[in-house]
């Protein structure tokens, strides 16, 4: 029994420190990846031509028409960075 009692901080092949905190450690890398995609990704990027949108999706009729609906409107579009956490609607 206190064999057990020992070997529940460690997982079959792993060891866990239980010194560590593990959220912390998630976290710290979480910050360390948001900071390597903002120095190599910038927010907005530079002012393109909307006809950028039409060489991109040549190959989709439904967004080619949307497109050609932005033109009507806009000259150009400015490319934003993608979200980090894979969904830009989620909430903190």
């Amino acid at each position: 029994m206190a064999d057990d009692a020992a070997s529940s901080s460690t997982c079959t092949g792993n060891l866990v420190d239980n010194s560590i905190n593990q959220d912390e450690l998630i976290m710290k890398q979480q910050r360390e990846i948001e900071k390597e995609i903002s120095e190599s990704i910038p927010l907005v990027g530079e002012i393109e031509p909307l006809s950028s949108l039409e060489k991109e999706y040549n190959e989709d009729p439904i967004y080619l028409l949307k497109v050609k609906d932005l033109s009507a409107k806009y000259k150009h579009i400015r490319r934003t960075r993608p979200d980090v956490y894979g969904s830009c609607l989620k909430s903190w």
